[in-house]
């Protein structure tokens, strides 16, 4: 029977959620029953759960973050859109169709704001 590099060969199964024993077996010209056996010994099915875990806990730490950081511009664009409405009202020197305009801009400002930090939920 060859002589296998084991570490390598579990580290090939981890990467790889699809890659069966057999494929192991294969790849490396060993038994299936030495992989199995070798698996086994070792907690390779384990191993892989845990691994799987971690990186869907690491996904999930990177979209939670993209997510807080998409809603801060958010709310950033809709606190300025607000504060340039709230301007452009407070001058009183425009028709009544700016003044609309104005009170537009800050309106969507306000929604967008409140969407942005989880108001509107």
């Amino acid at each position: 029977m060859a002589k296998i590099n084991w570490q390598l060969a579990l580290s090939d199964y981890l990467a790889n959620e699809m890659l069966s024993y057999a494929s192991i077996a294969q790849k490396y010209g060993v038994s299936l029953q030495a992989v199995k056996k070798r698996a086994s010994k070792d907690g390779w099915v384990n191993l892989r759960k845990e691994t799987i875990q971690k990186v869907d806990q690491k996904l999930s730490e990177n979209i939670s973050n993209k997510l807080v950081d998409v809603n801060l511009r958010h709310a950033k664009l809709g606190r300025l859109m607000q504060e340039r409405g709230m301007k452009k009202m407070e001058s009183g020197n425009f028709k009544i169709k700016s003044y609309y305009q104005a009170l537009k801009i800050a309106m969507m400002g306000i929604e967008i704001e409140r969407k942005a930090v989880g108001a509107d939920k």
